[in-house]
């Protein structure tokens, strides 16, 4: 009875361990998330203004690379921001939207979209919210009335800074020896070895774990 017991918690182990293997993977295989354009060339942006209102701002001449996934908001809140839809429209037209749950908390927000086969050069990007408490503060650049983010018929203090965001064209597993070399930087004991490091003292762990585990049960 107690050898039946060892072997389906080796089993369980076994398996936890190959669906960890495996998630891992999917997730070394998959590109990042890059900027393949910024409605503004800003290091610093700007306060447009806030409000404790829901709103929809748009925001026209937007450009939407091809194969975007995302698009960034410069649209910040210090509580749990409210539910964020977004729409991209070509001449009144919806040609996609995505939209972001409540409960993020940043000064901005990142909002799922579908992504198209070909660039818009001229597109309007719409994003909408409702508040029942706390406000929403907007960031970008001061501009003319003319080009500015307009809630309805009123012209905000500039545009908004949008980022829209694509796969690149690398995979985290081909960049782990890059991330694990900035990983070692800054520290009391530089390079990259400080990563490989803490990689293996976790595999250790798990390691030790288990046999700890196996040898209770016996």
């Amino acid at each position: 009875m107690n050898l039946r017991r060892i072997s389906r918690v080796g089993a369980t182990i076994a398996v936890a361990l190959a669906l960890l293997l495996l998630a891992l993977s999917l997730v070394l295989l998959r590109s990042p998330l890059v900027v393949a354009h910024r409605s503004a060339d800003v290091s610093s942006p700007v306060s447009l203004g806030s409000t404790t209102r829901g709103a929809t701002y748009c925001q026209s001449h937007e450009r939407l690379p091809k194969g975007t996934e995302a698009v960034r908001l410069w649209i910040g809140s210090p509580l749990a921001g409210p539910r964020v839809t977004l729409t991209v429209l070509v001449a009144g037209r919806k040609v996609s939207s995505g939209a972001r749950e409540a409960g993020w908390t940043s000064q901005t927000v990142t909002v799922p979209v579908k992504s198209l086969a070909e660039s818009l050069p001229d597109v309007t990007v719409c994003a909408s919210f409702s508040l029942r408490y706390g406000y929403i503060s907007l960031l970008g650049e001061h501009t003319s009335r003319a080009t500015a983010m307009r809630d309805r018929d009123r012209a905000l203090a500039g545009r908004l800074l949008i980022e829209y965001l694509r796969p690149a064209r690398r995979s985290w597993a081909s960049m782990a020896v890059s991330i694990a070399r900035r990983m070692g930087l800054g520290r009391a004991w530089s390079g990259t070895w400080v990563a490989l490091l803490a990689v293996g003292m976790l595999i250790a762990m798990i390691v030790l774990a288990v046999n700890l585990l196996q040898k209770e049960l016996r």
